[in-house]
């Protein structure tokens, strides 16, 4: 194992998480993952090592065990945390919003308690710009009016808040908060597109008509201002997402003078 720092990245056998540990070999780091698996496959793993060469070191953890996060941070020597494990359709949030509260906000107390333990004091959160619900003009400003119409929305705020009144009470802690939402695509080798067990976003959807699993591709919605009065959205490439953790996790890191060897 090199020099290099070690980051922890949670739900990293995701989608998001998935590209992002791609981007993270790739750019000299040493990776350790953890993810429940809930909503991911194991065999993401194989994939990233043949795309990148290596395989990460993988746990199958809830976030929610703290004995559990205690054990990984001290057999590993961990730098920075990039935590994108939560629970993450809107859909299901409204069905089950207590179930959002306990699993994306009692699971980044939990990250942030085992960290503090620990001594970690890097971490880049994968927010949502769902905060921002429907009245600001795109594009919207980091400081736009916060309207979180769903219980997924609250669930990231409140991870938001969290994060932001603990690295008030700690200078030493750096945080970056990145908020986004509609990514889509994937690496040119196309190993790790989109594979979750219970698909939300539009690519998969597509693609299950496409290979004859459904026959109908629904389009929802008919009283926006649009021309058919169906929805128009802004999509960003899941790589610019995964490269947009780096950028931000350099600039933490950087602060603390731990940069590449």
């Amino acid at each position: 194992m090199s020099n290099n720092p070690t980051i922890l990245v949670t739900g990293g056998t995701g989608y998001i998480g998935s590209h992002t540990v791609v981007s993270l070999i790739e750019n000299g780091y040493e990776v350790v993952i953890i993810d429940n698996l809930s909503n991911s496959k194991k065999k993401v793993l194989e994939r990233i090592e043949a795309i990148t060469g290596c395989k990460p070191k993988f746990y199958q953890c809830d976030i929610r065990s703290i004995e559990k996060l205690d054990s990984i941070f001290s057999e590993n020597k961990i730098t920075a945390v990039i935590h994108f494990a939560a629970l993450k359709s809107i859909t299901d949030s409204l069905k089950n919003p207590c179930q959002y509260f306990e699993n994306n906000i009692s699971g980044t107390l939990s990250l942030l308690e085992s960290m503090k333990k620990h001594n970690i004091k890097n971490i880049i959160f994968s927010s949502s710009a769902s905060i921002y619900g429907d009245k600001n003009v795109s594009p919207i400003s980091e400081i736009g009016l916060v309207e979180c119409k769903n219980s997924y929305a609250f669930s990231k705020y409140s991870a938001d808040m969290i994060l932001k009144f603990e690295s008030e009470s700690d200078s030493k802690l750096s945080v970056s908060i990145l908020r986004y939402f509609n990514q889509i695509g994937a690496p040119q080798a196309g190993l790790i597109g989109e594979d979750s067990k219970n698909p939300t976003n539009i690519m998969p959807h597509i693609l299950t008509v496409a290979s004859k699993k459904y026959e109908i591709f629904k389009i929802y919605g008919k009283n926006y201002l649009t021309f058919d009065g169906t929805a128009v959205r802004d999509y960003i490439h899941v790589m610019d997402v995964a490269n947009g953790h780096i950028a931000a996790l350099k600039n933490n890191l950087s602060t603390h003078g731990l940069l590449l060897s």
